[in-house]
């Protein structure tokens, strides 16, 4: 789930590491 939500939305896994994530939803690191 974790995987869609990085590859789908990219200002969803702010959730996933934090309020960092949200900052860069231009470039979709994903974290892995």
């Amino acid at each position: 789930m974790a995987d869609d939500k990085t590859t789908k939305t990219p200002e969803q896994p702010v959730t996933d590491s934090g309020p960092g994530k949200e900052t860069p939803p231009a470039p979709p690191k994903g974290g892995h």
